[in-house]
């Protein structure tokens, strides 16, 4: 016999809700990401090619639950930041009130040059 298993009245609505957010996670990762078709020549590119549109998901998934702001006006603002990059140095160009209004919200320090890393 086939066990059967029932979702408790109580228990619905937040279990629709959990499968809308999988599911728009899941959208994402296929659209946003143009994940598919795969340009890559070996496996070691495929891997590191999926790691950094599973890192780009979760970074995703982390400033669209921390935000205030709907996800495409955040991403608009943050894309403006920019970065020169030189032989021995990157510089990360200055954040505008917008931009730095965002990372404050998120919790993000933002480094001025690759030199704060270390």
């Amino acid at each position: 016999m086939i066990a059967q298993h029932y979702i408790e009245k109580n228990d619905i609505l937040p279990s629709y809700y959990a499968r809308q957010s999988i599911d728009q996670v899941f959208g994402f990762a296929k659209s946003n990401n143009n994940l598919l078709p795969l340009r890559v020549h070996s496996e070691q590119s495929i891997k590191g090619y999926l790691m950094l549109v599973f890192l780009a998901l979760v970074v995703f998934i982390n400033i669209r639950q921390k935000s205030k702001l709907p996800m495409d006006k955040t991403l608009l603002i943050l894309r403006i930041l920019k970065a020169k990059i030189f032989d021995d140095e990157v510089i990360v160009q200055e954040a505008n009130k917008k931009t730095k209004d965002i990372f404050k919200e998120l919790g993000i320090s933002v480094p001025t040059a690759m030199s704060d890393f270390l």
